[in-house]
Parts: structure tokens; C-alpha cells; sequence
């Protein structure tokens, strides 16, 4: 929201206008009253503000005098100025200032409404305006300020470049801000920044408006995207000053771009040379977008901190995960799944590569126990390597949650629709094959049990379940096989053997012919 400050030495003009409008519909935020020029300069020395609404005949500092320092300070502010007196002189005085309009006593609420709003569209068709500019602009400073984070210059040509450059890194400490558009959000910027270019400079545009003014810093846009600022000499007891400026970063850019962000900010470092430490350790907290809410600020050493005092890892039982799937109990599967998230929402305590291992963990005895049930569920082991890939882009684990239990009612409707189609037979059979998949089953033994002839068997079970005998219970062996090849530090050929295959070089080959990959590949490629 768009900072506003109101000046007048009438404590009931003060109340007045707080009350006259409502400012935060405007998108507005009145943050200081004051009852002079003189308070209202020692509030602009701590803070930073849009508007100044003041009165123009006050004590100590009146209100043209107030505008007039302001000016001189070079302060980025849009001036109202009020008054009780139709006064010509007054009025030319405060226009040579640069005000934006003067409102008589008793203030009309649509003339000051419509000020309002032609300032606030003045002040954002200045950041857009100089969008285009600051693209062309830096490009060599840009390179070195990355290749400075990134540790990949030497000293003497950092001081060389950095003396050319005009840099100042003549600093007691530096600290990184990594600021990186949320990927699944960025398509809503698309109408009013069309460009992801633009839409970088934009964001740079807005923290140097809002923060320069405040704290010593150098911004970048570096190859990866991302807006990179280095901030000069802070202290870990300006932290809390600079979480709140970040916010107020986040606000605008939320506004006036439509698109969600998230800040991490590294470690406090005492020597440009260890920048990039700080850097590395931003980069490093980017991880727990997967975690944490759109537009989140996340300190390292916060971070950090937290999760080594909470640290701990929890395991599940995935034997009630499939008991309740191989039951075809719904409700009770979806009520698993979203306990099993519900510990997961606590990002101080689970850090994102655990979320992720317990993550795909799930996701494989889901798979596992939807291929053990259901035969014919290949439609829904497409979505599988979605899932995956969505981990490793740092997707939210909340979407995550969503799409696994989209899948689980997906499945659930295939188990009924596929229920209404198989015979007494086909389902005891099925049955059967899940409680001895470790054992040496065929046609010929299961049609004595069953006191049918095998080719009648297999040509039902085929009819009804769409897939050979053979082919199921290779599929349920298989999707055994690589749960165990992840989970376990088993030799390949005790898990051929416990998974039902007597001889393991047709283990090797059904598997290869599966997955088209060998099993040992298959073990090599997950995380």
C-alpha cells in the first residue's frame, strides 16, 4: 500500500481526515499524524512515505517551509496542501513547490478522493516509465555484482572493476537478498508486464524506490532470473528494519505487478571477499518455497536455528496407507494422506530435502498399492512422474497434497467402476495373488485351488482385468521390486528372491523390459 502522512496543528482536522475517506479501499495507508513541519521531518528521517497531506499555517515549521526542506532532501513525495484561507500568494508559492493540488478547509471528500487517485496513477506510471530505461542500463555492473555473489572473481580485479564502476565496498558487513518470482504465479504479471525481463527491471525498480532511501545497498538481475540485492552495513539488530521494509517490497510488488514473490536473506558476513557465502546460503533457503507460503521473507540464520533446535524426522507406516486402499476404504486413505501432510506444514521443523525423501516415499506406496489392487490403472501412473518433477522444481507441497489426493480419488472411481465387471472368480483370484506374490504361483497350481482348468482361467482373468495372468503379476512383482530397491540396502538378487522370481536372470530381464532400465540403474537414478 501506498504511504501516506498528515500534517495540521488542529487535533480534530487530524481526526477528521483519518475518518473522511476510506484509505486502505484506495490502497492507501495513513502512518503518522503530526502536528507540525517540524515532526512530520523527524518521522520522514525514520520512515519513508508517498503522500504528505499538511496544512499550510502551522507553528515551528509551516506547511510550505515543510515542503521545501523536503524538496531539498530530494524526497520522492507527492504534496497535498490544505488550507482555511483562499490565499493567491499562498497558492503560487506551494505550486512553484511542486505540490499536486490545494484543498480548502472544510475539505471536499470527492475532491481529495480524486487527488488521491491521480497521485496514485502518477506514481505508478513513473515506475513503469522507467522500466524501459533501467533494462539498457548496468549491464557490465550486473555481470560483476554476480560474479562477485558467486564467487567466481578475483580480488584484484574485483577492486579494479568495482573502483571503475563507482561501487562502494568500502563496508563493515554485507548481507544478500535473493528475490525470486513464484513460477507458478509469474503467468498473472503477463498484462501488465508482458515481458520476464521487464518484469525483473520492475521489481528492481520498486525495492531501489522503497528501500534507497533507507539502507546502502547494490541490486542486480543475474542470469538465473532472480533480483539479487547486497545490502552494506547492516547489523543483526536491523534485522527486524529490514524484514519490514522487504514486507513493504512485497506489498507493492504484489499490487502493482500481480505476481507473488519470495525473499530469502542470507548470511551476515564481515568481508566482501565471504559475500558469497551469504549468497550461497539465500540461494540455499530458496528450497522451502516448497514449504512455505507466496511472498514468505526467510532469514538464514533464523532458519537455520529453528530447525536445529525442532529438528527431527518422522517415518510412516505405509502398511495402513495400502491396508486402506487394498480395503477400498476412501475416506480412510484420504484422511491418511492429509495427516500425513498435516505434519509436514511445520517448515521449522522438516527441512526440504526430508520433505521431498518422505514425499516420493509416499508416493511410491501409493503407486505400489494402486498397481497391487488394480491391474489396469496405467492412466493413472502418468501422473506419477508429474508428481516427482513437481518436487524437484520446488512446487508447493501444499499443491502436492492436492494432486496426490486428486489421483487417490481417481483411483478409487476406477476400483468401483472395475468392481461392477469381474466374476466371484477373478476377484478371489486377485486376492489370492496379492497375499502370495512372494510365492512360486502360476496358472496350473492356481486353477487346481480354484477348480478350473488354467486355460480357462487365464482367458477369464485376461477377459475381465484386460491384461494376461502373467503380465499382472510381473506388474505387481516389479512395483515391489523398486520399492525395495529405494527403501532397502537389500542385494538386487535377495530382492528378486523375495519378491517372488526364482531365477534372477529373469528377474533381470522382466524388470530391464518394465522399466527400460536395469534394476541397478533404477537404484542409481533416485535421489
Amino acid at each position: 500500500m501506498y504511504k501516506v502522512i498528515l500534517v495540521d496543528d488542529e487535533p480534530l482536522i487530524l481526526l477528521g481526515l483519518v475518518n473522511l475517506i476510506n484509505w486502505n479501499e484506495m490502497g492507501l495507508e495513513v502512518i503518522g499524524q503530526c502536528s507540525d513541519g517540524a515532526e512530520a521531518l523527524e518521522l520522514l528521517s525514520r520512515t519513508s512515505a508517498h503522500i504528505l497531506i499538511t496544512d499550510i499555517r502551522m507553528p515551528v515549521l509551516t506547511g510550505l517551509e515543510l515542503i521545501e526542506t523536503m524538496n531539498e532532501k530530494q524526497m520522492n513525495v507527492k504534496y497535498i496542501v490544505l488550507s482555511g484561507y483562499d490565499d493567491f500568494e499562498y497558492v503560487k508559492k506551494a505550486i512553484a513547490l511542486g505540490i499536486e493540488n490545494y484543498l480548502l478547509k472544510p475539505v471536499s471528500v470527492i475532491e481529495l478522493e480524486s487527488t488521491l487517485q491521480n497521485i496514485i496513477q502518477k506514481i505508478e506510471s513513473e515506475i513503469y516509465k522507467q522500466i524501459d530505461f533501467r533494462q539498457g542500463m548496468n549491464i557490465l555492473k550486473d555481470n560483476i555484482l554476480y560474479r562477485w555473489v558467486a564467487g567466481d572473481i578475483e580480488k584484484g580485479e574485483f577492486l579494479e572493476r568495482a573502483s571503475l564502476l563507482h561501487m562502494s565496498i568500502d563496508s563493515s558487513s554485507f548481507i544478500t537478498v535473493i528475490i525470486k518470482v513464484a513460477g507458478q504465479n509469474e503467468h498473472h504479471a503477463a498484462s501488465k508486464i508482458p515481458q520476464k525481463n521487464l518484469l525483473r527491471f520492475a521489481i528492481q525498480n520498486i525495492c531501489t524506490d522503497i528501500i534507497g532511501s533507507i539502507l546502502q545497498f547494490q541490486i542486480f538481475c543475474g542470469p538465473e532470473e532472480d533480483v539479487t540485492l547486497i545490502i552494506s552495513n547492516a547489523k543483526k539488530q536491523d534485522f527486524d528494519a529490514i524484514k519490514a521494509i522487504l514486507k513493504e517490497s512485497v506489498s507493492v510488488i504484489n499490487r502493482l505487478l500481480g505476481v507473488d514473490v519470495f525473499i530469502t536473506v542470507g548470511s551476515l558476513e564481515t568481508m566482501f571477499q565471504n559475500v558469497h557465502l551469504s549468497y550461497t546460503r539465500a540461494k540455499q533457503l530458496q528450497d522451502y518455497q516448497m514449504l512455505r507460503p507466496s511472498n514468505s521473507i526467510l532469514f538464514y540464520d533464523e532458519t537455520m536455528q529453528a530447525a536445529a533446535i525442532m529438528k527431527k524426522r518422522f517415518t510412516f507406516d505405509g502398511t495402513e496407507l495400502q491396508d486402506a486402499i487394498m480395503a477400498l476404504d476412501r475416506e480412510r486413505t484420504i484422511r491418511f494422506v492429509e495427516s500425513f501432510f498435516s505434519q509436514l506444514q511445520d517448515s521449522t521443523i522438516y527441512e526440504p530435502s526430508d520433505v521431498k525423501e518422505l514425499v516420493i516415499d509416499i508416493v511410491y506406496q501409493i503407486k505400489y498399492a494402486i498397481r497391487k489392487k488394480q491391474h489396469d490403472s496405467f492412466p493413472i501412473f502418468d501422473s506419477f512422474p508429474k508428481l516427482l518433477t513437481a518436487l524437484y522444481v520446488n512446487q508447493s507441497v501444499y499443491q502436492i497434497r492436492e494432486d496426490i489426493i486428486g489421483l487417490i480419488h481417481q483411483a478409487f472411481d476406477l476400483f468401483e467402476h472395475a468392481l461392477k465387471n469381474v466374476s466371484p472368480i477373478t476377484t478371489k483370484l486377485i486376492r489370492y495373488i496379492d497375499e502370495h506374490l512372494s510365492e512360486n504361483i502360476n496358472l496350473s497350481t492356481l486353477a487346481e485351488k480354484f477348480n478350473v482348468s488354467p486355460g480357462y482361467l487365464g482367458y477369464l482373468f485376461k477377459k475381465e482385468t484386460g491384461e494376461s495372468f502373467t503380465n499382472y503379476v510381473n506388474g505387481l512383482r516389479i512395483e515391489w521390486a523398486k520399492k525395495l530397491l529405494i527403501e532397502t540396502n537389500l542385494r538386487i538378487t535377495e530382492i528378486s528372491e523375495q519378491v517372488g522370481y526364482t531365477n534372477a536372470n529373469y528377474f533381470f530381464t522382466t524388470f530391464k523390459k518394465t522399466e527400460n532400465i536395469s534394476p541397478a540403474e533404477f537404484r542409481r537414478s533416485v535421489p
